[in-house]
This record gives structure tokens, sequence and C-alpha cells, in this order.
């Protein structure tokens, strides 16, 4: 284990910059990986109460989703929603989670803050290659970024929170049925300080109006 060897921060660094190309290589998406913190706060605070570790560890989590809505903003969706080559996409991230957990750091995964470099005009598997050399290179210089305080992040999240809002032009608010599900992901987020409940919240909703007014689940007005 990596963790043995090498500081918790500098393996952090190493398996997200080893994913982040990979996923470069071999998506040729601008899409960076690195350490899963909000899935890891799903499965020690909500799951792993009701399970023991070992059936714990035992669950693959994908993180799905963030491929898609960067697709979507990266403009490689199809007219139909779908992404070409999401298969490798979701295999790559899937591949993210395992390399975290055998290296003894947070299992890896897509990470919504791609937005940014996507913003700036990051289209292929490229900028990958160097936002990973660049992770590579974090690696020595730990002790450094360590002294800088958790706030100075403060302001590249707004960022980030501004880009990734800008999907919601996307959403058909005219239409109830898809309006509630996407209201209820938005702000079941912030108040319940927790992402999966407003990925959850959105998902039941969705199939619950769907399948009360029979509309078939690709149905478009």
């Amino acid at each position: 284990m990596l963790g043995n060897v090498l500081p918790v921060s500098q393996v952090t660094a190493l398996v997200a910059g080893v994913m982040t190309i990979l996923f470069g290589l071999i998506v040729n998406y601008p899409f960076a990986l690195a350490a899963g913190l909000g899935i890891n706060t799903l499965v020690a605070v909500s799951i792993v109460p009701q399970m023991t570790w070992p059936a714990v560890m035992g669950l693959v989590l994908l993180n799905g989703l963030v491929v898609l809505v960067l697709g979507k903003q990266a403009g490689f969706a199809q007219p139909d929603g779908t992404l070409p080559n999401a298969g490798r996409g979701l295999f790559v991230d899937a591949l993210g989670a395992v390399a975290g957990g055998s290296a003894s750091a947070s299992s890896n995964t897509v990470y919504i803050e791609s937005a940014s470099g996507i913003a700036d005009g990051a289209r292929t598997g490229l900028a990958n290659v160097v936002t990973g050399l660049l992770f590579l290179a974090a690696m020595f210089f730990t002790p450094l970024y360590e002294v800088i305080p958790i706030e100075a992040a403060a302001p590249a999240l707004v960022v980030v929170g501004a880009l990734m809002v800008a999907q919601v032009r996307e959403i058909d608010f005219s239409d109830f049925v898809i309006a509630l599900p996407a209201f209820l992901t938005i702000v079941v987020m912030p108040f319940t300080y927790s992402i999966a409940n407003g990925i959850g919240a959105g998902f039941i909703s969705w199939v619950l109006l769907h399948a009360v007014t029979g509309r078939p689940a690709g149905y478009t007005r």
C-alpha cells in the first residue's frame, strides 16, 4: 500500500495525476479525476452505519452524472442527449475508485471543477495530460500548499458554482414534470448538506411524476 510509504497528501496527488492522464488518453475528454470527497462522505456517514466495512468496500459507486453534465457543457453531447465515449469514461471513472482505494487514498472520480477548464477552452484529452502532470508535480510541493487555509479556495468554488448553474438554462421549467425534480435537486443539496440527497430527491420525484402522469421515460413535448 502506497499509504505506508508516502504521506496521504502525496498519494492523493499521485493517484489523481495518473488517473487524470489515463482518462485523457483513453477517453480524450478534458475531465480530470481527483479524490471524490462527496462519495467518501456518503459511504462513511450514510452507508457504513448500516453495513459492515467488508460489505461497504464491495460496493462500486459511479459518478456518471458528473460525466454527463461536463459532456453537455463541453458540447460533446449528441442532439438526443447521448454522450460519445460515455462507456469508456464511466469505465475509467470506476477504475479511479478502485485505484484510489488500492493506494490507500480516497476513491478517485471525475470532479465537477473540470468545468472551469472547459469554460476556458479545454476540449481534448491534452488538457487532462497537462492537469495530470501538474498533479504529479504537486507531490513535491505538499509542505507548501498545506499551509494555505481552506478558506482560500472559496473564491474558486464560487466561480465553479457559477459555471455549473449555467446548465439551468437547459431545463424546461414550463413543464412541471421536469421542473419539479430539477428544483428539488437544486434546493435539497444545500439544505441537507448532501449532494446524494439532492440527486436522490430529483430521481425519485422524476420517476413518480412520470408514473402518475403516464408519460414514458423518454417523452419530450
